[in-house]
């Protein structure tokens, strides 16, 4: 037996139908259920019990003194939503009975042709379908999802409160009234909405074909996809910069490779010139010198456009060995005192410098780029120093007097195409923003560091930290 009893109120005018009733429900509770029952006489009481007390299962009367038919029946469930419902009709009135299980009624009894065991059998399948029901309608109501049972007629039957939330409208204003949102025929459908506001957001729309209280409907599942729509446009942003970006990359290496051969040509011949003009032929000589200048330029532009793509796509090979810092910074040192004449660079070694472990010709790059760069911007003085710094770290460091960069942008000094707002320098030429973004790959494929300490009228110090040889 059923330990929890069935809360019953019966809703019937006729006192001996009612005695009847409650005898039939008296029989069945001896082996089939418990129950307590509670009596209405009129429709007005039963509303009273209603509101006063919670019941599981109601047998209703659908002709009382103050209400007659369907009207009835709708009168109670507005009263008790999700409420289990049994209606009782006049002999073989079957019609009326089927007509108000349409109307969200369990079952129907004629009155005068049920049994004992026909009253538990339907009591006790009402009862335990409508806790089912119930149980569904709570899932319903819970889910994040919104539900909508929309009509042929477009009026909304069901809608629960997740819906009420994405359509931006309060429940009681969605149930009962036009849906107001087309959609397609079982094909899902997108829809902007727009609050109050003014936060725009994207639902989208499911439709299936079902059954609803005896009559065709339509189930719509409603979804916000607002982040996942703005997640898939992200995607493809990314992708797409993505190609281009390879793109770039691929253009930058084929025409910097195609460039450097016919550079190295010019370069060569350039040279063969310088010789040629006699000492005397001043204004010829400082044509050739400023041509040869920018044509060094433009070289040192198209490797540092070589080495950087080869340095971010992995694709240059590193041979460490060790390293005689003094001598490559010398031979660097000597290089920009040439390109750089009337700058005064300075080096400062201390007697323990030891050797680094790396690529020479990679670290070389680097130290040739942070002396052009330090020598273009300085006003009169570059130094180059070297020190031992912790346990097996050298570190080497490239000062200039210029005018230094502002703090706010520092921290871009070593991104691509950055040039810190610096000056340009006598020739007028201020870089291309390329020669540091080399020197930090350099310096973390050699599991380094590269720094900069700079600030408005005080000159920019960069420092480069690489490990030091054990052997």
């Amino acid at each position: 037996m059923n330990q929890t009893p069935i809360r019953i109120l019966l809703i019937e005018d006729e006192p001996e139908c009612g005695l009847m009733m409650e005898a039939f429900l008296r029989s069945a509770s001896k082996t089939a259920f418990s129950f307590s029952l509670e009596r209405g006489e009129t429709l007005a009481a039963g509303l009273a019990l209603l509101r006063e007390k919670e019941f599981d299962v109601v047998l209703l009367d659908l002709n009382l003194p103050d209400s007659r038919g369907l009207d009835t029946l709708r009168e109670v469930k507005a009263r008790g939503r999700g409420m289990t419902i049994v209606v009782l009709t006049g002999l073989r009135d079957d019609d009326l009975g089927r007509q108000a299980i349409a109307q969200g009624a369990q079952d129907f009894l004629s009155k005068g042709e049920f049994s004992s065991e026909t009253l538990r059998h339907v009591v006790r399948f009402a009862y335990e379908r409508g806790r089912m029901l119930n149980e569904f309608e709570h899932v319903l109501e819970c889910s994040p999802d919104g539900v909508v049972v929309a009509g042929d007629d477009g009026f909304v039957r069901y809608a629960n409160p997740s819906a009420a939330v994405l359509f931006d409208t309060p429940l009681r204003d969605l149930v009962g009234r036009p849906f107001g949102h087309a959609f397609g025929p079982e094909k899902p459908a997108e829809l902007t909405l727009k609050s109050e506001s003014g936060r725009e957001r994207v639902v989208e729309m499911c439709p299936a074909r079902v059954e609803w209280r005896g009559e065709p409907a339509w189930l719509v599942t409603a979804r916000d996809v607002t982040v996942l729509k703005m997640v898939s446009a992200a995607r493809a942003t990314g992708e797409e910069r993505q190609k281009q970006g390879e793109a770039r990359e691929r253009f930058l290496q084929a025409v910097t490779h195609d460039l450097r051969s016919p550079l190295h040509v010019v370069a060569a011949v350039v040279e063969c010139l310088v010789t040629f003009v006699p000492e005397t032929a001043i204004a010829e000589r400082r044509l050739v010198e400023t041509g040869r200048g920018a044509l060094k330029r433009v070289l040192r532009l198209a490797e540092n456009l070589l080495g950087l793509w080869q340095l971010e796509s992995g694709r240059m090979t590193v041979y460490r060995a060790p390293l005689e810092m003094g001598r490559i910074c010398e031979a660097a040192v000597q290089e920009a005192r040439l390109a750089h004449p009337n700058k005064d660079i300075k080096l400062d070694f201390g007697p323990d410098l030891p050797q680094a472990f790396g690529d020479e010709d990679m670290v070389a790059r680097m130290l040739t780029n942070l002396l052009d760069n330090a020598c273009r911007f300085a006003r009169s003085t570059v130094t180059v120093s070297g020190r031992r710094e912790a346990p097996g770290r050298v570190s080497l460091v490239v000062a200039d007097d210029g005018p230094g960069v502002a703090e706010a942008k520092v921290g871009g000094l070593f991104d691509r195409f950055s040039q810190g707002e610096r000056f340009m320098d006598e020739s007028g030429y201020k870089g291309t923003g390329l020669g540091l973004a080399v020197c930090r790959e350099i310096a973390q494929l050699h599991d380094g560091s590269i720094a900069v300490e700079s600030s408005e009228g005080k000159g920019a110090t960069f420092r480069v930290t690489l490990p030091a040889c054990s052997l």
